[in-house]
């Protein structure tokens, strides 16, 4: 740069210049093949100590967050973080940044993770769920689906519980002592989760097929057929099952 201008440097003279000449000379200059190499901002210090101390706020506040699960103060303090890096526009401080979203990822997967658990234990011991329990969950899964969605995480909360409500559900067969305990928690948790009410159907439907096949034939033909005491037996051990 300073040899390019050393001998003659191209003046702008606003009232008697040509800008024909200056174009011509401006398009046979060698460009700068690196300029954020060449072009860097200087910092002292003294100016590295206050960055350092404002990043440490934002970390300190995003962590109170996360501990109140306060979900407008994480991403308010996150995204100033954000535009604060790129202000900044040091590298440490970027990676500060992408550390600070890893943080803020982890302690959102284990709080998913501590509630399925919760969650699973309750319905492993057959538990029957109350409306208040399951509200609770929900607003976990608002918390959490919400952070999620902000930061483009993947959405692992309904994932999980799907497979423990699958896996608990194919070790039950139709006449299992928790069986109908198990439907009762199905029924309410799909009432709160959307996701499974899908899942509850079909469930319901695979016992109707294992009803049909275990007894040769469906309710509506022991009705047709009036073979009231058979079905009456049948029943009886429903009922038995239901909580």
């Amino acid at each position: 740069m300073i040899e390019k201008t050393r001998s003659d440097p191209i003046k702008i003279d606003p009232i008697h210049g040509d800008i024909k000449i200056i174009m011509e000379q401006l398009k046979n200059l060698r460009g700068i093949h690196y300029p954020d190499e060449v072009f860097q901002f200087s910092i002292n210090q003294q100016t590295q100590i206050i960055i350092n101390n404002q990043i440490k706020r934002y970390k300190s506040s995003i962590i109170y967050a996360l501990k109140h699960k306060n979900v407008s103060l994480l991403f308010y303090y996150s995204n100033q973080f954000k535009i604060f890096s790129v202000i900044i526009g040091q590298q440490l401080t970027k990676d500060q940044y992408k550390d600070l979203l890893r943080l803020i990822n982890e302690n959102i997967q284990e709080y998913s993770h501590k509630i399925i658990e919760e969650l699973n234990d309750r319905l492993k011991n057959h538990h029957q769920l109350e409306n208040e329990a399951v509200q609770e969950y929900e607003k976990a899964h608002k918390y959490i689906k919400e952070i999620e969605q902000h930061f483009q995480s993947d959405d692992l909360f309904i994932e999980n519980l799907r497979i423990q409500l699958e896996n608990l559900g194919s070790t039950l067969d139709l006449f299992h002592p928790s069986i109908g305990i198990y439907l009762t928690n199905l029924h309410l948790i799909q009432n709160y989760f959307q996701e499974f009410q899908g899942f509850y159907i079909k469930y319901c439907d695979d016992l109707y097929v294992k009803f049909e096949y275990n007894f040769g034939r469906s309710i509506e033909e022991m009705i047709l057929n009036k073979e009231f005491q058979q079905l009456n037996e049948i029943l009886d051990k429903i009922f038995q099952l239901i909580p």
